[in-house]
């Protein structure tokens, strides 16, 4: 398989994952090979078959439903001529009337190539989501938001991204690369900060030659330095500095 190929299975996989969280099994269910293997984390959760794995598949929605995914990330590491092994993670979050809870999850597919697309032969899930054991860590999360600015970046050593916009803290420039500061994690891809800026929206503001930022994290800002929620520091070019200032002080910053 070729890199184009490899993309677009991985593609493929985080898309019926993500609808299946939302309540949509559909198209998940329409990938599944009549002999796919699912495994889960409870003894209960191994299945072998279509019919098997769809009727668990079925029973986890009512707990799924309307759950949304963060920090996914998503990358083959083993391929032959038509298979395909996808590993990834993300942390699924879902609310009630009181509480938001987030929780974790490791998963790894087997894809192989035959008519059309192809199909998903093996589904491995740790960790599955069940309200009452989740960990309530999440400071902020507006569940009406919607899976708006989603872009997808490589990183250097292969991983496929898959994350909103605001999820990014600040980008910074790396010689002809990016660095991509995001809330959990850290990476650096094949693409200059010209390039970046261009696919972020107008809450990142181009602070320095080096840095563009999410206002939304901005805490402070001093002579040619804004403070962020991570606790970093990032400078300010002369030329921005009062122009800038005037925009934090609109927010009361």
């Amino acid at each position: 398989m070729n890199n184009k190929e490899i993309a677009a299975v991985i593609d493929k996989i985080q898309s019926i994952t993500e609808d299946f969280y939302l309540g949509n099994p559909e198209k998940l269910i329409s990938c599944i090979d009549k002999n796919i293997v699912y495994i889960g984390e409870n003894d209960e959760d191994f299945c072998i078959g279509k019919s098997k794995t769809v009727e668990k598949l079925n029973k986890e929605i009512g707990v799924n439903k309307n759950c949304r995914l963060k920090n996914q990330k998503f990358a083959c590491t083993l391929q032959s001529k038509n298979m395909l092994v996808v590993t990834g993670k993300y942390t699924v979050i879902c609310s009630d009337s009181e509480k938001i809870y987030a929780k974790n999850h490791r998963v790894s597919y087997i894809w192989v190539m035959g008519n059309g697309e192809g199909s998903l032969v093996h589904l491995h899930v740790s960790n599955p989501v069940v309200l009452d054991g989740f960990s309530e860590r999440i400071i902020s999360y507006n569940k009406n938001t919607e899976l708006s600015n989603r872009i997808v970046l490589k990183d250097i050593e292969g991983n496929r991204h898959f994350i909103s916009e605001d999820e990014i803290i600040y980008v910074e420039a790396d010689n002809m690369n990016s660095n991509v500061c995001c809330r959990n994690e850290k990476f650096n891809v094949r693409l200059t900060l010209k390039e970046m800026s261009a696919m972020l929206t107008e809450n990142f503001i181009r602070l320095h030659k080096s840095y563009s930022v999410n206002k939304e994290y901005v805490t402070g800002i001093s002579r040619y330095f804004v403070q962020l929620t991570n606790g970093e520091a990032i400078p300010v070019s002369k030329e921005k500095y009062m122009d800038l200032r005037d925009i934090f002080s609109e927010k009361n910053i």
